[in-house]
This record gives C-alpha cells, sequence and structure tokens, in this order.
C-alpha cells in the first residue's frame, strides 16, 4: 500500500468514527481527557515534590560568604 492510499483509508476511517458519534460520547471523552489531565498534573506535583523533599541539603562550602568572616 502506497504511503498515499494509506493516508487517504486512514483519512476516511477517522472521518467515519468522527460521523458515528454522538454528543453523549463526546461529552464523555472530554470528560475522560479531563480527568487524564487532572491525574498527569497531579502526578507531576507530586514528582515535584518528592525530588524537592528528596533534595540534598545546600552545603555551607556553595555559600558564597563561606570562611569570609
Amino acid at each position: 500500500m502506497t504511503p498515499a492510499r494509506r493516508k487517504e483509508k486512514k483519512a476516511a476511517k477517522s472521518k467515519d468514527e468522527r460521523a458515528r458519534r454522538t454528543p453523549e460520547k463526546i461529552e464523555a471523552d472530554k470528560i475522560a481527557a479531563r480527568e487524564r489531565a487532572a491525574a498527569s498534573y497531579q502526578r507531576k506535583k507530586d514528582r515535584e515534590a518528592q525530588a524537592e523533599a528528596s533534595a540534598p541539603a545546600p552545603r555551607m562550602q556553595d555559600d558564597p560568604n563561606f570562611g569570609k568572616f
């Protein structure tokens, strides 16, 4: 199958799927996408909090004023 034919077939398939979607299914898909996005955002926040909690404490030698007194 040529790339052009493959592209046509894929476009026809997606067009057919769009034609069969009901407003209820569209709304359900939107809600599911929102929930996935919220879960992903929460996982990102959890990862950031975990990284911050496990970060090493700042060392005295890294302080620019260390040893100046």
